[in-house]
């Protein structure tokens, strides 16, 4: 019906135009050189042949990403609340045996969530061109949530439970930058942001979904290390054990 409608408007244009004197010699000239834009000047197609541009890419990502954020932090949370033993660990090596215990936690929720987010991708109409690049784009946003989970619990190590979140807030401002703003047109102080682990996430995104600039080895080795060097961070910042007669000390002073 709306095919129809088109061609009967487009015969009307044409035939309006071939009878004004003025425009006839613009309509045979395009008879010769452009037919179909007498035959067809306006029509419609089913075929979605661009399913979305790099704007809506980023707008689709933003939102994901920021929610897989908010759910790693909450994850890190709920590990860090559930595992704390009543009797807190005597020795360094058992606290870092506790942190190893988290990470292993976290690891498996964040494997959980990211595989759970692709699911939903593909639900939405992803069009993922292989297999391939369904356990691509899940390994990428999976590494990203594990360096944001190793992120939060070195800042829970070096300021606390209670003044992690202020540092995590701006952490999550930092690596936005550099993830959700084109780079290339803004002033160079701020190239540092694609040295940040959201920004390689979004770029590989895209490169997986809607065929951007193809650095997805460089994207995903460049998640892959910053999840390691967290890793290391939060193990070599756990807090040593304080002594039990200071720490009776130290509760003894706070209840006074």
């Amino acid at each position: 019906m709306c095919q129809a409608f088109c061609q009967n408007i487009s015969a009307s244009i044409v035939n309006k135009m071939g009878s004004d004197p003025s425009t006839s010699a613009s309509v045979s000239a395009a008879a010769v050189s452009a037919p179909r834009l007498l035959s067809q000047p306006v029509w419609f197609t089913e075929n979605n042949l661009h399913p979305a541009t790099v704007q809506v890419a980023t707008f689709g990502l933003t939102v994901g990403m920021i929610l897989l954020v908010v759910f790693t932090w909450s994850s890190w949370m709920a590990t860090y609340g559930m595992t704390t033993p009543a009797t807190p660990p005597a020795t360094l090596e058992e606290a870092r045996a506790l942190f190893l215990a988290r990470f292993v936690v976290i690891t498996w929720i964040t494997f959980c969530i990211s595989l759970s987010f692709t699911f939903i991708w593909q639900a939405l109409g992803a069009n993922f061109p292989s297999a391939a690049a369904w356990v691509s784009f899940w390994l990428v946003h999976w590494l990203n949530m594990v360096n944001y989970g190793m992120t939060f619990a070195a800042a829970t190590h070096i300021l606390t439970f209670q003044k992690a979140p202020a540092a995590i807030l701006f952490m999550i401002i930092f690596n936005g930058v550099g993830a959700f703003n084109e780079l290339s047109l803004a002033n160079p102080f701020y190239q540092w942001g694609w040295a940040m682990p959201m920004a390689h996430a979004v770029m590989a995104s895209r490169t997986i979904i809607f065929n951007g600039r193809d650095q997805l080895g460089i994207n995903v080795g460049a998640l892959a290390i910053w999840a390691v060097f967290m890793f290391f961070v939060a193990f070599f910042t756990v807090p040593k054990p304080k002594p039990a007669d200071q720490s009776s000390s130290d509760a003894s002073a706070a209840s006074s």
